[in-house]
């Protein structure tokens, strides 16, 4: 039985692949959402609640059980289109109180579960968990490359490699901190290091996780995540701007995805940061 769905509204990547193909067959289903594919690539389906980014599309509730393998058809009509907010401007003196804002919410609701403590210095994130301690140091080669220090790009490459599948779940905390990373250098418009870093992404991803997460990768890859993650992330860089209902929206993405993803736009963040820092400093004395 072939089930039509009626599409309310998608994301960026979602109603290009829907303009030229509206067919596939369920790969996964959930309570709440699914995915089916369709001309190769991976669309995530949900009613109303669905949270909105690149690859989702709302739908209309559809009648009786969703099942793998079941074939679709998908209507998408005058269906809305989701993009993600425009890039804003920001200062390095913005992005340090957003910086700090951001610390001290996590401080308070920061899941235990995850890389979420990776949002706080390093030095502050605990070692005693072995998802920790497995990514501490992928995680500082990655820093290292971002900081632009001559750090050793085989180093880079083995940091990226060591993230990616990193963890349990449909999308693993490793590759959920890479998106982060991807769609915080693409806030800031950091083209050279986001084309450097999907590439690098790129070589690894399809042995190395599953083919959702791997979806989500290549979305990221294109500077577009859900979209509060932009927002969050637009709300640090303004100082802290709307902070705590953006992080509140991303905290409920899925496990804890959002708090992944959330730790690695912080490293990319703190990063840039500290180099706007060091630039202000070397003006200063000289």
């Amino acid at each position: 039985m072939v089930i039509v769905l009626q599409a309310m509204e998608a994301g960026s990547i979602a109603a290009r692949v829907l303009q030229s193909n509206t067919t596939g067959s369920v790969t996964v289903a959930f309570d709440s959402s699914f995915y089916v594919e369709i001309a190769g690539t991976l669309l995530c389906f949900g009613a109303e609640h669905l949270p909105m980014g690149p690859l989702n599309v709302r739908i209309q509730s559809p009648h009786g059980y969703i099942e793998i393998g079941m074939p679709t058809t998908i209507e998408i009509g005058n269906s809305r289109l989701w993009l993600p907010p425009e890039p804003i401007d920001w200062t390095f003196e913005k992005l340090t109180a957003g910086l700090d804002s951001i610390e001290i919410m996590v401080d308070q609701q920061a899941p235990a579960e995850g890389l979420s403590r990776f949002i706080f210095d390093p030095a502050r994130a605990a070692m005693d968990d072995l998802l920790l301690r497995r990514a501490s140091s992928a995680i500082d080669r990655i820093r290292q490359w971002l900081r632009g220090d001559g750090a050793d790009p085989t180093s880079f490459d083995d940091g990226v490699r060591g993230l990616i599948g990193l963890g349990p779940g449909l999308t693993p905390s490793g590759d959920d901190f890479l998106v982060g990373i991807m769609v915080a250098l693409a806030e800031m418009q950091e083209t050279g290091l986001l084309e450097a870093l999907s590439a690098t992404i790129g070589k690894y991803a399809a042995a190395r996780t599953n083919s959702i997460s791997a979806a989500h990768l290549s979305a990221a890859a294109a500077g577009l995540g859900t979209d509060a993650l932009h927002r969050t992330i637009q709300s640090i860089l303004s100082g802290g701007d709307g902070l705590t209902g953006n992080l509140s929206d991303l905290a409920n993405i899925g496990h804890c995805s959002g708090w992944d993803a959330l730790a690695g736009a912080s490293l990319a963040l703190r990063q840039r940061a500290n180099a706007g820092r060091s630039r202000i400093t070397a003006r200063r004395k000289s």
